[in-house]
């Protein structure tokens, strides 16, 4: 009863801490204690959400695309179908809002907008993919689509198909590409500058304006790989790479 008494007043300070600040500045492991309270009514749910979080490689995201079957029912302690339902849940949520988001208040493809923009584009970092983002006419953003077709830790593939096949079905105007680097590092490989080319022309052939291809890392840190491709030839084939290059 004594122990049982320590978690119920866990909860009401976990409970208190969320209406005053929401979960800003939360861990990862906190958010999911907190919400794994809808599942287990009792008891602590801090060593679940963190055999959880071992589970997707210590990031909420894997946790979350992780819920598509029952596996991690099956190789973790004390978490069962009912669990697994629920996260599925909170992801097919999510995903529901951000589309539902789109259309309420559209966000449009600029570059000062990249950080809103990358929101939309969900990375597990334990291996590279490739997001194409649509805008119409008026650069808002009409669909955000994982096109990856071959996937490593080091690299990712698509085809020319694919990226005319989905401007084409969502009538872009607009395009941007963003590719995740799982080591957190920015550097621009020559077969970044030649995807980033070739897409280039590509969609200029079906007169669609591709506005750039970015690099990105779990921390949200970004480069714009146009960016690097003028400054690289601006400096006569010298790779030039500063902070500044970050910048957009």
């Amino acid at each position: 009863m004594e122990k049982e008494n320590i978690h119920k007043s866990h909860r009401q300070r976990m409970r208190d801490k969320f209406d005053e600040i929401g979960f800003k500045g939360w861990s990862d492991y906190e958010i999911l204690e907190y919400m794994l309270y809808n599942v287990y009514r009792q008891g602590d749910t801090n060593p679940v959400a963190h055999r959880l979080l071992n589970y997707g490689m210590g990031n909420i995201v894997n946790v979350l695309k992780s819920s598509y079957n029952f596996d991690m029912a099956n190789n973790i302690d004390n978490v069962g179908e009912n669990t697994v339902r629920f996260l599925r849940s909170l992801k097919e949520f999510i995903d529901y809002y951000k589309r539902k988001e789109l259309e309420y208040e559209p966000i449009q493809l600029k570059r000062d907008n990249l950080p809103d923009i990358l929101s939309y584009a969900e990375f597990d970092y334990s291996k590279e993919d490739i997001v194409m983002m649509c805008g119409d006419k008026f650069a808002r953003i009409t669909s955000v689509t994982n096109i990856t077709e071959l996937s490593g830790f080091a690299s990712a593939e698509t085809s020319a198909e694919k990226i005319v096949r989905i401007a084409s079905t969502n009538n872009a105007h607009y395009v941007i590409m963003v590719h995740n680097h799982p080591d957190g590092n920015l550097d621009v490989s020559m077969a970044d500058i030649v995807m980033t080319r070739t897409v280039d022309k590509l969609l200029e052939n079906i007169h669609v304006h591709f506005i750039d291809h970015f690099i990105t890392t779990n921390s949200r840190d970004y480069i714009s790989i146009k960016k690097y491709i003028r400054l690289y030839e601006l400096n006569e084939g010298k790779s030039i790479y500063d902070d500044e290059m970050t910048c957009i």
